[in-house]
């Protein structure tokens, strides 16, 4: 009996990696079980639309646009993450090279982003 649930054990845990390996998700323990299940609002490492719904407005640098608001997003450039917010820095300083954003849309960007994340350093332009 024993033996059969330590097998079952070494077994699940082999599925496990390699669901990981080809999903590329990031796994969570679910509360109940505590086994780990992939997290919903992130497929492949990126961020999915009910990921985005889950976030708050203080998490967004960028309010959102008339997209964003039908798919019922409270913002752009999501700043949740440390990696995230560094995105978001780098893809606002992007938007106003292309012109598509202006220097003052800019400023808010990194100014919500030093407010989330103060121990990352900005650079100013």
């Amino acid at each position: 009996m024993e033996r059969d649930a330590s097998r079952n054990a070494k077994l699940a845990a082999e599925v496990d990696a390699l669901l990981v390996q080809h999903r590329g998700g990031r796994r969570i323990r679910q509360a109940p079980t505590g086994r780990l299940v992939f997290a919903a609002h992130e497929r492949d490492h990126h961020i999915t639309t009910a990921g985005r719904r889950a976030l708050t407005r203080d998490q967004f640098a960028r309010p959102p646009g008339p997209t964003e608001r039908r798919r019922g997003i409270l913002g752009r450039l999501p700043i949740d993450t440390l990696a995230r917010a560094r995105n978001a820095l780098q893809r606002a300083s992007e938007m106003r090279r292309l012109g598509h954003i202006t220097a003052k849309e800019l400023d808010l960007v990194r100014r919500s982003v030093r407010r989330t994340w103060p121990a990352i350093k900005i650079r100013a332009a």
